[in-house]
């Protein structure tokens, strides 16, 4: 019987492509006021934190978290513009995301999983992202791979909760017995959500090994994932 392989999609197979220059030429366009761009690279950075506790389910909560996410990167980043113009900006922003064209594989996505479908092994991804994910999957050719998506937004539900994993397992109808591994690279929405469902958690660390102890396989590409797969390593 043939493994199932189910993918988050953030940080593990699609990344933003837009530079932090690149936001911030986007932004002065928009604001007609010259954004600095390793200023704002710096106060986004200090506000990331704040994407931990985004409500995943809702459209509009992901767009309001990611509006204000961008109008108080600025304001912090020394813009002076009226409020209204900010939040604007922030809007303006995060639709520009929407397109399959501000995002690109990982360099060693598609091989993956091209490689692992090429061997038979099922494959499908869950990811806590907006109701834009299907479309932008689609564009960067990634979903030929994946016999399902379930995204946060459409279903309602998010990680780390057990129900958007047993969604995809309903899914994909997997057998008694079917080995199922869930790849990510967050210890908390994946590697604990995925295990207390029932699936194997593999840890993707790119840029090496936790500062923790981990509990479950740990892989530093996904070129690693195949050896590990098809060992059957639990």
């Amino acid at each position: 019987m043939h493994p199932l392989v189910i993918y988050d999609v953030g940080g593990t197979l699609i990344r933003p492509r837009p530079t932090a220059a690149e936001i911030a030429g986007r932004a002065t366009l928009l604001l007609g006021h010259e954004v600095p761009a390793t200023r704002l690279e710096a106060t986004m950075r200090a506000f990331e934190h704040r994407f931990r506790t985004i409500d995943w389910r809702h459209d509009d909560r992901i767009e309001d978290a990611w509006v204000g996410f961008y109008r108080d990167a600025l304001l912090a980043a020394d813009v002076r513009a009226p409020h209204g113009r900010l939040t604007a900006a922030g809007r303006e922003l995060y639709a520009w995301y929407s397109d399959h064209d501000r995002w690109e594989p990982f360099p060693d996505a598609e091989p993956a999983l091209a490689s692992l479908r090429s061997h038979g092994v099922r494959q499908g991804a869950i990811s806590n992202f907006a109701s834009t994910l299907v479309p932008i999957l689609h564009g960067l050719g990634l979903s030929q791979h994946l016999e399902f998506v379930v995204v946060s937004a459409v279903m309602k539900l998010q990680k780390p909760e057990r129900s958007i994993f047993s969604l995809a397992l309903r899914r994909a109808r997997v057998r008694p017995g079917q080995r199922v591994y869930y790849v990510g690279d967050g210890y908390e929405h994946d590697v604990l959500g995925a295990r207390a469902a029932g699936l194997t958690p593999v840890l993707l660390a790119r840029a090496g090994r936790p500062p923790f102890p981990v509990d479950c396989p740990t892989i530093g590409s996904l070129n690693e994932l195949q050896g590990l797969v098809l060992a059957g390593v639990a």
